[in-house]
């Protein structure tokens, strides 16, 4: 988006000036404080629809860079691995290296066995959302973009999230694509107060 125009001096945001004239928002202060919240929430949980509308709005804001060729083509999907796609660059990506669940076809083909939903903001269907999981169920993915008809919104522009469920759940490293995923999250400061929690417990 670029920059808005400023109208003169005859122009005032009180008199409810809109158009090319009006003075542009400020964005709204991202949901997560940093990047390594987001990661550390992505490794526990899905996406709530807010956090998934302000991820695509402002990817910026939250270290979220394109992925390239290259790390889509080595792509390993690990729990809590999430990554933003242009689907007019890169049209196959949902291609990674996990075998999904399929369903037959009336024609005698078979098809990746994916759900749809589509979640509203302010009473206003905003995201479409797709669901699949592995084969064996132990990996689950999901895939989000925005749909037409509210301002600018770019259709090419998928954010993906793979999820172990709840019931499996196990300590992973989300994979690293991107910069916002360059390190795992720091888990130092809870193991120290973990260990002063039972130092305290041993000596009462």
């Amino acid at each position: 988006a670029g920059a808005a125009v400023d109208g003169g001096g005859d122009s005032d945001d009180s008199m409810g000036v809109t158009g090319p004239f009006a003075r542009a928002e400020p964005p709204p202060p991202p949901l997560f404080a940093s990047p390594e919240e987001l990661r550390a929430e992505c490794s526990r949980r899905w996406l709530r629809k807010e956090e998934v509308h302000d991820l695509l709005l402002q990817p910026r804001a939250y270290g979220l860079a394109l992925a390239d060729a290259d790390a889509l083509a080595s792509l390993a999907p690990v729990s809590g691995t999430l990554f933003l796609v242009d689907k007019s660059q890169h049209a196959r990506f949902r291609n990674d290296s996990l075998a999904y669940r399929m369903r037959d076809t009336s024609i005698g083909g078979r098809v990746l066995c994916e759900s749809h939903e589509r979640y509203k903001i302010d009473g206003v269907p905003t995201i479409n959302a797709r669901y699949s999981q592995t084969e064996d169920g132990s990996l689950h993915r999901r895939i989000y973009s925005r749909l037409a008809g509210r301002g600018v919104l770019d259709r090419d522009l998928h954010l993906v999230h793979y999820l172990r469920p709840p019931q499996q759940a196990e300590p992973a490293t989300p994979m690293e694509l991107g910069p916002a995923h360059a390190s795992p999250p720091d888990t130092a400061p809870l193991e120290a107060r973990v260990r002063q929690l039972e130092a305290e417990k041993a000596a009462a």
